[in-house]
């Protein structure tokens, strides 16, 4: 290995937040619909989206403090992020359980954090982690001028204040400091014109942190859970299948919408085999296509009952071709048809999008549209009109295939 190789691994890091944990659980929230629709749990829906856009910054900024900070603003910039992410953690797993993480309690990581004199600091029994990571926030960024007592911070006195003049990044200069992995804040009490000077391990409050941060594991855990006692809810209702075709299609739209999924595609389909055909001679050809819906319909409530999304809209699809090699304008008709057209009655407004649409449909009975049947805009439903759009399009379709 050469000299500039062995520089090149030396400098390699690993980050000690793990961007893989969000992405998991972010991936766990966004694989179904459940956390948006159901009444469960929607209500989490806004504070979860919060929290994991939050971190997502949080991370790639927290994962740059390789080494101790070694100005007063890096400190700063690390403590704030460091805050977001606790908190974020702590607002998500209550939101979940209903709780704060079990490491409320914990009394491991700053219990070692010494003063300048060299002495275990606090002196007396030791806060919580929470407890002294929010003191320490508190001096660094949050209430410098003003951190006063709270219940649980033992090493101060009930009316006691203290002020944070400055913030004392990576220091060497301290022969009672046994680490060069220290930070720390000076100082004063309202209780003495004395000032102190209270470090720590910048390797335990990473630790801290990476701690609270891993409780994602456990939240994925959950979500992944929840989706899947849901799909298993789901798939013990299947779809009930009759002779009628029509009432199978609606039975299959009343699971759909179960399943917090649009049926819009269902509706169209039970539109086309139901809608009346108002010239007889459209008869022969509209039931070609309708035979199609038809023969797709088995199809369609096994993708339903599986759960497979995807296939069901591969499947729909069948019966919504178009013949390829046709003049350019149809792409654009059958976009303002299907737009536009979307109340049954026969009315709209002069110059507006549905009489725009009602234009389109007109132009494209033109064109090979006439070959199949015939349609006239201004007299049907905007039903039949789009029933014949699909027919026509399909049937030329398969001529050509």
């Amino acid at each position: 290995m050469n000299d500039n190789a062995r520089q090149e691994n030396s400098e390699i890091h690993t980050d000690f937040l793990n961007p893989e944990l969000l992405q998991k659980f972010r991936d766990a929230i966004n694989s179904s619909v459940i956390f948006t629709k159901s009444e469960k749990h929607k209500n989490r829906y806004n504070l979860t989206c919060t929290v994991l856009d939050r971190l997502d910054s949080a991370i790639k900024v927290l994962n740059t403090f390789q080494k101790v900070p070694g100005t007063e603003e890096s400190v700063v910039i690390f403590f704030v992020y460091a805050c977001i992410l606790r908190d974020g953690i702590d607002k998500l797993y209550e939101n979940v359980f209903s709780k704060k993480p079990p490491c409320i309690n914990d009394k491991t990581l700053f219990c070692n954090a010494i003063d300048s004199d060299g002495k275990t600091c606090p002196n007396t029994n030791c806060p919580t982690d929470d407890v002294f990571f929010e003191y320490l926030r508190s001096l660094v960024f949050a209430h410098p001028f003003e951190t006063k007592y709270r219940k649980n911070r033992v090493f101060m006195r009930g009316s006691e204040v203290h002020y944070s003049p400055e913030i004392i990044p990576c220091r060497y200069d301290y022969p009672n400091l046994s680490t060069t992995d220290q930070l720390g804040v000076r100082v004063f009490s309202s209780e003495t014109y004395l000032h102190k000077d209270i470090f720590l391990s910048f390797i335990n409050l990473k630790q801290y942190i990476k701690k609270r941060y891993e409780y994602l594991s456990e939240l994925t855990e959950w979500a992944n859970n929840e989706v899947l006692y849901q799909n298993l809810e789901w798939e013990s209702d299947k779809i009930e299948r009759t002779d009628d075709d029509i009432q199978t299609l609606k039975n299959a739209k009343s699971v759909l919408e179960k399943r917090y999924i649009n049926p819009y595609e269902i509706d169209e389909l039970i539109n086309c085999l139901s809608c009346e055909i108002s010239i007889e001679s459209n008869s022969f050809y509209v039931n070609i296509f309708r035979d199609l819906i038809r023969s797709l319909i088995p199809d369609i409530c096994n993708c339903i009952d599986n759960l497979d999304i995807n296939q069901l809209d591969k499947v729909i699809s069948k019966t919504y071709v178009y013949p390829e090699n046709v003049e350019q304008a149809l792409h654009y008709q059958l976009e303002k048809i299907f737009s536009y057209l979307t109340e049954n009655e026969i009315k709209f407004e002069p110059g507006s999008d549905v009489e725009w649409a009602l234009i389109q449909a007109r132009e494209f009975s033109k064109g090979f549209a006439k070959k199949w049947v015939i349609i006239k805009p201004y007299e049907m439903s905007y039903v039949e009109i789009k029933l014949l759009v699909r027919t026509a399009c399909y049937l030329e379709w398969s001529e050509h295939k």
